[in-house]
């Protein structure tokens, strides 16, 4: 057996649950942590003992601990790291990890713009190491078997994609961060991202060449708003049309609040407090209704589709964090690509600058063919 991947993280918010992936692996070993604030380590392990029981956060004593990321990197004898860090520090942490040779796993949004994932892809080719950014959500079984049921051809011709993540309350306040898009604040960056790349994972990322898009602003007066440091500008709906250069398209529509009971008529993915998921995808062929596991046709007969009963997916042995954990250590120990590839990212933020971009000049924006190419994973 290969040697674990030594891996350091730094943040413990997102943090605490890569730290408990990464613990929990027989190919990884978790070797240290940094975080600023010292009060951080006890309230992660006091979450996962609350959250997983059986003493599950006790690790956190025994780890090594660092106040500063720089640290842990140059003195930690760490292979990667997982950047958990609040997202306008992104970048300059890929970069600074990538420069003393440590493989990144980064929390999504991967940066703050376009411009800053070009630098940090340049970084990765000029390093050859590993990088990969968080998106545990695409090692659901559903959307796995979606995936490999699309790329079987079952559905024909993939011509639209339909996905939306609603909540009929709560926008996630956040002290010092996550007010605005410059610190990772909004709908788009927060649920938006969920929406979108589940649905284009599954279509099999083709590339982005057009997007048009409509944002509003339209509660924040409510919740803990009048005690924020910063005010919350961000948006709190997003609604957006993407075209791809196979002619393929996909529309999405996400918010923090809505005012509505939701669709009783419906089988809904709970996500969150008092929210849902829905995705579609449609074919000449056949349509597929992710979350209930269904494949439809045009006589509206369905099928379930489980990955157990594809043989195609192997069900999980722990939790999609875990799964996503380990295909990061594998691709590490290999010297493959990992299923979020540094090309993926790139396009991601394409198409996150461009729907910014056309709500702000109420047009439709067309992506730029910038110089890195597809990577199917």
């Amino acid at each position: 057996m290969k040697k674990p991947v030594k891996i350091g993280v730094c943040g413990l918010g997102m943090g605490k649950s890569h730290a408990y992936a990464a613990h929990i692996l027989e190919q990884t070993e978790l070797v240290a942590i940094a975080e600023m604030n010292p009060e951080s380590f006890k309230m992660a392990k006091d979450k996962l003992n609350e959250r997983k029981g059986n003493s599950a956060g006790d690790f956190f004593d025994s780890v090594q601990k660092f106040s500063d990321y720089k640290d842990m990197i140059t003195d930690g004898n760490i292979d990667a790291m997982v950047i958990a860090l609040p997202t306008h520090m992104h970048t300059e942490a890929s970069i600074f990890a990538l420069n003393h040779g440590v493989h990144v796993l980064c929390e999504k949004p991967p940066t703050v713009t376009v411009d800053e994932m070009i630098q940090v892809y340049d970084k990765v080719k000029e390093t050859g190491l590993t990088y990969a950014f968080a998106r545990q959500s695409r090692f659901n079984p559903s959307i796995q078997s979606a995936r490999k049921i699309i790329a079987t051809g079952a559905l024909g011709d993939v011509y639209h994609a339909e996905s939306k993540w609603n909540r009929t309350g709560g926008i996630p306040f956040r002290k010092g961060y996550g007010v605005n898009k410059e610190t990772g604040g909004g709908v788009l960056l927060d649920l938006g991202i969920h929406a979108i790349d589940n649905a284009w994972y599954a279509m099999g990322c083709p590339r982005p060449t057009e997007v048009m898009s409509i944002m509003h602003c339209t509660f924040s007066h409510l919740g803990d708003a009048e005690n924020l440091e910063v005010p919350y500008t961000a948006d709190d709906m997003t609604q957006g049309l993407i075209r791809f250069e196979n002619g393929a398209s996909l529309t999405f529509n996400v918010n923090f609040i809505l005012n509505t009971s939701g669709q009783p008529n419906r089988t809904l993915k709970k996500a969150g407090k008092n929210g849902w998921q829905e995705i579609y995808i449609f074919g000449d062929k056949a349509g597929v209704d992710l979350y209930n596991n269904k494949l439809i046709n045009r006589e509206n007969n369905s099928m379930d589709v489980t990955a157990e009963d594809l043989k195609m997916v192997p069900l999980l042995k722990h939790g999609t964090m875990e799964a996503q954990m380990a295909d990061f250590a594998n691709a590490i120990a290999t010297n493959t690509q990992p299923q979020n590839t540094v090309e993926q990212a790139v396009m991601l933020m394409q198409m996150l600058d461009a729907l910014f971009k056309s709500a702000e000049l109420k047009k439709s924006i067309t992506i730029e063919n910038m110089h890195t190419q597809l990577i199917t994973a």
